[in-house]
C-alpha cells in the first residue's frame, strides 16, 4: 500500500491563469520534483520528468508552458503535450500525471 504526501504549493489565486509553479516532495538525492498547472478553476498535477530524454521538461524555473500557454512544452525535444487530466497519451509521451492535484480552501 502506498501513502500520499500533501504539499501546499500556493494560494490558487496566486498562480496565474493559465499558470504553473514547481514543486518538490521530499529530501536527499531523489525528492519527487512536479509541477501544477491551471487553467481557469481546475488544476492539474504531473511529475517532472520526461521519458523520452531522461531529464526534467522544463528549461528555466516555473518554464513548462509553451508561448501561448495551451500546452505543455519538454524544453530539450519541443515536444508540446495537452493540459488535460489521466491522458494516456500524456504518459506515453512521458508526461506522468501523478494525481496530486487538490484544492483546500483556496490553496492548490
Amino acid at each position: 500500500m502506498s501513502s500520499a504526501a500533501e504539499v501546499a504549493v500556493g494560494r490558487l489565486d496566486e498562480l496565474s491563469d493559465p499558470g504553473c509553479r514547481e514543486f518538490t516532495i521530499g529530501e536527499g538525492d531523489w525528492p519527487f520534483m512536479g509541477f501544477v498547472v491551471r487553467q481557469g478553476d481546475k488544476v492539474y498535477a504531473y511529475q517532472n520528468f520526461c521519458v523520452h530524454v531522461g531529464h526534467q521538461l522544463n528549461w528555466a524555473p516555473e518554464s513548462f508552458l509553451s508561448k501561448d500557454n495551451s500546452s505543455i512544452l519538454c524544453s530539450s525535444h519541443g515536444a508540446q503535450y495537452e493540459i488535460v487530466p489521466g491522458c494516456v497519451s500524456l504518459v506515453r509521451a512521458g508526461v506522468s500525471r501523478c494525481g496530486l492535484s487538490m484544492l483546500k480552501c483556496g490553496m492548490v
